[in-house]
């Protein structure tokens, strides 16, 4: 994608919870080159929900992303995904 800043790099990452409700992540800039491997958990602060072209959740450079944290939430999550 650009901007009037230049050339910005994308990637977008599909999302689900345990109520199986899932919502596409758009990662920006050099936050969508991080490693996220199937089943990894995330957690998220500041990510901006956006209606363009459907729901999805944008994550840019002041947003937060936690993958796989040191969390009982986190390890309940996995549980169940594993599942």
């Amino acid at each position: 994608s650009t901007r009037s800043s230049g050339v910005r790099m994308k990637r977008q990452v599909m999302l689900m919870d345990d109520s199986s409700a899932s919502i596409a992540m758009n990662l920006w800039g050099e936050k969508a080159e991080m490693e996220l491997a199937v089943g990894c958990i995330v957690f998220l602060r500041q990510a901006r929900l956006s209606d363009y072209l459907g729901r999805s959740l944008d994550l840019n450079e002041g947003s937060f992303l936690e993958a796989n944290p040191d969390d009982p939430r986190a390890f309940r999550l996995q549980a169940w995904y594993q599942k």
